[in-house]
């Protein structure tokens, strides 16, 4: 027996590659839960992002790490 193909969910992100906004995510009841478990402030984060973005946009990377195979 064939499995019924599932019809898409008509939800904002139910499509793969769609994601939310970061207002939205930190504005998510859960998300500021997990934040606070995990001793994360807003302002952390939003500088976080906004370094990774620059880092992203220059192109500068992390040094790799030592394969320890070599």
């Amino acid at each position: 027996m064939v499995p019924k193909r599932r019809q898409p969910r008509n939800e904002p992100y139910a499509i793969a590659g769609v994601e939310p906004a970061i207002e939205e995510i930190l504005s998510d009841p859960i998300a500021c839960a997990l934040m606070r478990c995990d001793g994360v402030s807003e302002a952390t984060l939003r500088t976080l992002l906004t370094s990774v973005r620059t880092s992203l946009r220059v192109g500068v990377r992390e040094p790799a790490a030592a394969d320890p195979g070599q």
